[in-house]
């Protein structure tokens, strides 16, 4: 995670995150939703899908018709 990207984590969650157990990836699940899940190796793994290059200025169509 880039710090801009630590930043905005703290506002949501403080500090209540292991932030240095996450690992983001493009990796994303059918019909291309982004998932997250545990690792083997005690990683968290955020698979975000198309967002991941861009992640904090992402806009899915999706999400804005469905979920406002």
């Amino acid at each position: 995670m880039t710090d801009l990207e630590m930043d905005f984590a703290a506002t949501v969650f403080g500090n209540t995150l292991p932030i240095y157990r996450i690992i983001l990836t493009n990796l994303s699940s059918y019909g291309g939703r982004a998932f997250t899940i545990p690792g083997t190796d005690g990683k968290i793994y955020c698979n975000m899908g198309n967002s991941y290059n861009d992640p904090l200025n992402y806009s899915d169509q999706w999400r804005q018709n469905y979920l406002g």
